[in-house]
């Protein structure tokens, strides 16, 4: 799975996140890899969910690998107890609404 964001909605934009994703693709695909690709406008919250939910465990089997690739904003909230998380932002994600 590899996803590439330039083009936020509600958040800066940003300048090789795709070409990276792009790259990383090419790189996974002469590995073997079978990709499926999420880039700017399609890299939603929903299809990340949706890909990475439902479609990734029915196609995954037991002596398979799976190899995450994101290229994008991320963001650290703290939570309560002082614990920090981590955050990707999807196209529509809003950093100050994580």
């Amino acid at each position: 799975m590899v996803i590439g964001i330039d083009d936020y909605e509600k958040a800066p934009r940003l300048k090789y996140g795709v070409a990276d994703a792009r790259a990383m693709t090419t790189v996974l695909a002469q590995q073997g890899f079978q990709v499926t690709t999420l880039y700017n406008q399609h890299a939603t919250k929903a299809a990340i969910e949706r890909e990475l939910g439902d479609k990734l465990v029915d196609r995954v089997g037991e002596q398979d690998r799976v190899v995450i690739f994101y290229a994008g904003h991320g963001e650290t909230k703290t939570a309560k107890g002082g614990k920090t998380m981590g955050y990707l932002l999807p196209v529509q994600g809003q950093p100050d609404a994580l």
